[in-house]
């Protein structure tokens, strides 16, 4: 495993459950069924129109509690529709909005009051601001249970996003539990092509792939891609699940699947929800990971500023795939001797991921492993030193499985205190020795 997991949890999180609102007449109707339409067809942008039309029409009616709520599940439809776009500001404010509409009338449908928290608390994942996001999430989930049974499904996508929460914060039972559930009753209630449905099976092959259970991932990951590929061929939701695939596939160490995989879902994504998308931007740094492995930096270093131009603009300058990119282009730096500016990317993304995740995740120690590289290979010795100390410390605490990692930060710390602590190096070196054993025993 590699530092692709990180991104194949954030992306995860970053795909959006679609709320079918109820119908009402009226002047804005075809709007919004317009909009509607769009969104389940893959046409983002076209259905931002749509709905901005809607919204529109209906301020222009008398006010009224039938408007109110009215707006509550529209403000709720275009919110949903941002976050897949990436504008995070401009969802934030309509989940809110909707939010506090709801607040004003206590008797409004349960179903829609719990769509719109579950919409804001995969809105805060997305943002790395994890804490909230399970929270939010839980008291979604806590306000099925006064519901009808007809919700069920509704239900089933929120403890979905509840186990996508899991999943980023590295609780793999708690997710795998979870998403378990929801798959089970998505499979009953809704059709294979649902996104909902499309979403919790998703996710629950990506917790498999952290597991390392690749058998078990591959098939499910490849029958929802299928299933995904009904909704059209130019859908992000299909664009979304290649992508996943193609990062099992590199696990897996099989190149060849993986590159037309990103390649199509990079096209899919241009052409639906436009060039500065924030998924435009994931799939470059997906491409980035093999291209840095190849030692093609030029190239690398091009994708990796395109992708960080995007986020910085759309995400801002401290979000979780910000970290990623720097990560990613700190370490093409390290391979290219450019030590300096390598430690300065490194320095800022882990300031980033400090933030974002748990003490002990895996991509914590991944970032301090790289760190130390740097700082050893400039011969700063005391400093790398205490690094490597931190990435074992963090590989050690990871509920996600890590050994590649761990073998790697014990073999180098080793290698640092060679030849100045001998019985200490040996010590370390036995226990990467035990650990690749253990690894290959298990396969």
């Amino acid at each position: 495993m590699n530092c692709r997991n990180s991104a194949s949890v954030i992306r995860v999180l970053a795909i959006v459950c679609a709320f079918q609102a109820s119908t009402w007449a009226g002047s804005w109707e075809d709007s919004r069924r317009a909009g509607v339409l769009a969104r389940e067809q893959g046409r983002y942008q076209e259905a931002r129109q749509h709905l901005e039309s809607a919204l529109t029409a209906l301020d222009q009616e008398a006010a009224s509690d039938t408007q109110d709520l009215r707006r509550a599940a529209l403000d709720h439809e275009l919110a949903s529709v941002c976050h897949v776009l990436g504008d995070s500001t401009k969802a934030e404010f309509l989940f809110l909005e909707a939010q506090s509409i709801l607040d004003k009338h206590p008797d409004a449908d349960t179903g829609l009051r719990s769509s719109i928290l579950g919409g804001l608390g995969m809105l805060r994942a997305s943002q790395g601001r994890l804490k909230e996001a399970k929270e939010i999430m839980e008291t979604a989930l806590a306000g099925t249970g006064k519901a009808s049974a007809a919700l069920d499904a509704r239900t089933a996508t929120l403890q979905s996003g509840l186990g996508q929460v899991y999943m980023a914060t590295g609780k793999l039972a708690d997710a795998e539990r979870l998403l378990q559930s929801a798959v089970e009753v998505h499979r009953i209630s809704l059709p294979s092509r649902h996104l909902d449905r499309i979403v919790s099976q998703t996710s629950l092959g990506t917790v498999y792939v952290l597991e390392g259970r690749y058998q078990t991932a591959e098939p499910l990951l490849q029958q929802v891609s299928e299933d995904a590929r009904q909704l059209g061929e130019s859908h992000p939701a299909y664009a979304s699940t290649l992508t996943i695939l193609a990062d099992l596939y590199r696990l897996e160490g099989d190149f060849a699947r993986r590159e037309p995989l990103l390649k199509k879902a990079q096209a899919i994504y241009e052409e639906s929800l436009g060039p500065e998308s924030v998924r435009v931007a994931e799939t470059l740094l997906d491409m980035s990971v093999d291209l840095v492995a190849m030692n093609k930096f030029a190239l690398a270093e091009t994708n990796i500023r395109r992708a960080l131009n995007i986020l910085r603009k759309f995400r801002g300058a401290e979000d979780p795939m910000v970290a990623l990119g720097e990560y990613q282009l700190g370490k093409a730096y390290i391979m290219q001797s450019k030590y300096a500016e390598a430690e300065l990317l490194l320095n800022h993304a882990l300031s980033i991921q400090e933030k974002t995740w748990p003490d002990g995740h895996f991509v914590l120690g991944d970032t301090l492993y790289q760190l130390a590289e740097v700082q050893r290979l400039q011969r700063r010795y005391a400093d790398a030193e205490l690094q490597y100390q931190r990435a074992i410390a963090a590989y050690e605490k990871s509920s996600v499985p890590r050994p590649g990692g761990l073998t790697l930060a014990l073999e180098q710390y080793a290698r640092l205190l060679r030849t100045r602590r001998t019985d200490e190096a040996r010590i370390l070196e036995k226990r990467a020795q035990d650990l690749k054993r253990s690894v290959q025993t298990f396969r």
